[in-house]
């Protein structure tokens, strides 16, 4: 049990806090295809470089609910930098909003 423990701490040690990382939905649209696209941006307020971030973000309806998920990814992040990631969704389901929280990250 001592080292499922050790092994705990050493994962919450390297991932990074919210005020390391910044993430907003920088834009948000609807493709001629009927898709939609959001462009997720991150900003690394570390002293070194972000090798990975992951924000796992809901696309929701009028109602709010979320009608699917989808993951956004930056890698290699330098030292008080930004980068963005994008994903889409093909058949969004009437989704008006997405609302994106960082789920990973490390240095």
């Amino acid at each position: 049990m001592k080292y499922a423990t050790f092994g705990l701490a050493v994962l919450a040690a390297t991932q990074a806090s919210a005020a390391d990382v910044e993430m907003n939905v920088d834009n948000f649209r609807k493709l001629s295809n009927g898709s939609l696209e959001i462009v997720v941006k991150f900003t690394n307020n570390l002293d070194k470089e972000l090798a990975f971030v992951r924000a796992t973000c809901a696309f929701l309806n009028k109602e709010m609910k979320a009608v699917t998920t989808e993951n956004v990814v930056a890698q290699n992040i330098a030292a008080r930098a930004s980068d963005y990631g994008k994903t889409y969704v093909l058949q969004p389901d009437d989704a008006e909003k997405a609302d994106c929280q960082i789920t990973a990250s490390d240095y």
